[in-house]
């Protein structure tokens, strides 16, 4: 049994930078609890008590830190120069210390936590990876819309499945992973990403200066752009951030994910989102630095029931596309497929990122409007996951 105790206000009185407090120890009684996940625009949410407060928290393994969405929590308390959060509605951060915070029968008091507001999120805060890391494991059941979490790190041993080591040294569920022939990138399993999969930069940059900027043709028969033609040998040296593409086979030992939606993004490891474990569970044991895909499958794709979406820039230009659509939907037998162009959601002109996210925050269901390849206009109402 893994005895843990509570560190308690000796946080909140202690004068060591903020970013150091963000460890904590479990209680030391033993404990299993099954939570209730809410999935919310795709992401995994669960209840958390704040101050005798319900909320709803994302379970987020891509944050490092508890966070908090919105400043008006009774009986928070500001620390270090946070002496107030001006600003905070335009993106501002302040540190404070939660007087209570209940997660199941898991109790902490005087808990730090960042203030933070997230914008266009439906969820009151964020629960980071380093509750885990202090002493927890976690089985993550999407199917079952379930999360089980335990102080006991060997509840979960006699599960078999695909066992994954990962790297000590970052504060993250990090591990090797092949998007591209000859391209091995660090990868974060982020279950804060309601997408698909973020190809570091800096893993391509690196690549490109190996192969003297030419790209071999096995590889740009690997990546499909989001019209579906094949990416010319220099289209890498170009593009920018937030240019999507599918991936038609990323290799994680004896896994291969299928047909993934992919983006650059400029940090040092690249991302597998939440919706590659809609099919099977994953076990999460953070003091052990192990991964576990409960599954015997070689193929595993990305899991929608209806649809899913982002903007795509190519070149300068970007329009609010499909980045994910599941074959048995009317709107795909009608025609519509990915990286088709969205004009309208439940009669709202889509003609960026901020009205495709005030048409679709909250809904499950929505009546889509859009023109695909060939021009032709297609509608239809979809389920969103």
């Amino acid at each position: 049994m893994i005895k843990r105790t509570i560190i308690a206000a000796i946080i909140a009185t202690m004068n060591i930078p903020f970013s150091n407090a963000q460890v904590f120890e479990i209680p030391e009684k033993e404990f299993v609890d099954t939570l209730d996940i809410e999935i919310v625009d795709g992401d995994p949410t669960i209840p958390v008590k704040v101050n005798n407060r319900t909320c709803r928290f994302l379970f987020d393994t891509g944050s490092n830190a508890i966070y908090i969405s919105r400043a008006d929590f009774p009986d928070i308390k500001l620390t270090g120069d946070s002496t107030n959060v001006v600003g905070f509605e335009s993106g501002r951060r302040a540190n404070a210390i939660i007087e209570k915070l209940q997660i199941g029968s898991l109790k902490f008091k005087s808990i730090p936590a960042i203030i933070h507001k997230v914008i266009a999120c439906n969820f009151d805060g964020i629960i980071g990876y380093n509750l885990l890391q202090a002493g927890l494991v976690a089985k993550l059941q999407m199917r079952d819309k379930k999360l089980i979490l335990s102080n006991n790190l060997k509840v979960f041993d006699r599960e078999k499945g695909l066992r994954i080591k990962l790297l000590k040294e970052y504060n993250y569920p990090i591990f090797y992973t092949e998007p591209l022939s000859g391209i091995k990138t660090a990868t974060m399993f982020d279950t804060g990403n309601p997408y698909d999969f973020s190809l570091s930069k800096y893993s391509w940059e690196n690549y490109w200066k190996n192969c003297n900027g030419h790209i071999p043709d096995g590889i740009t028969k690997q990546i499909v752009w989001c019209n579906f033609q094949t990416l010319p040998k220099d289209f890498w040296k170009e593009v920018g951030e937030e240019t999507f593409f599918r991936f038609d086979d990323i290799k994680l030992k004896s896994i291969s994910f299928r047909q993934v939606t992919g983006h650059l993004v400029n940090i040092p490891f690249s991302n597998i989102g939440i919706r590659f474990c809609y099919d099977f569970d994953v076990i999460i044991n953070a003091p052990k630095n192990e991964l576990i895909f409960l599954t015997d499958k070689k193929e595993i794709y990305p899991e929608t029931s209806g649809v899913n979406f982002r903007s795509f820039s190519y070149y300068g230009e970007t329009q609010q596309r499909i980045s994910s659509l599941n074959p048995e939907t009317e709107l795909y037998k009608l025609g519509a497929r990915f990286g088709d162009i969205i004009k309208e959601i439940d009669g709202i002109k889509i003609d960026s990122s901020e009205t495709l996210t005030k048409a679709t925050s909250g809904k499950k269901t929505i009546h889509m409007k859009l023109i695909n390849k060939k021009g032709e206009k297609i509608e239809a109402d979809i389920s969103r996951y």
